[in-house]
């Protein structure tokens, strides 16, 4: 059963992270995945789902920064 307390904590206290904040931290491909599954479950417009996302990683991340900086 969901606990309604601990749901609407957790929405209160969300915040938004910018690039600033970032520790460089890696996280769990684990905990990704699961982030991920619980964003597709995300409403979105008429139902359109679903949700296609991409992680970067690694040296992909590297090459992946290096375009961007030659392109922009």
């Amino acid at each position: 059963m969901v606990n309604l307390k601990e749901v609407s904590a957790l929405i209160h206290q969300r915040r938004s992270i910018f690039p600033a904040t970032y520790t460089g931290e890696l996280i769990a491909d684990e905990l990704i995945h699961q982030i991920l599954a619980n964003a597709n479950q995300a409403p979105s417009h008429k139902h359109t789902e679903p949700w296609r996302f991409h992680v970067i990683s690694g040296d992909a991340r590297e090459a992946l920064a290096a375009f961007f900086q030659e392109t922009y």
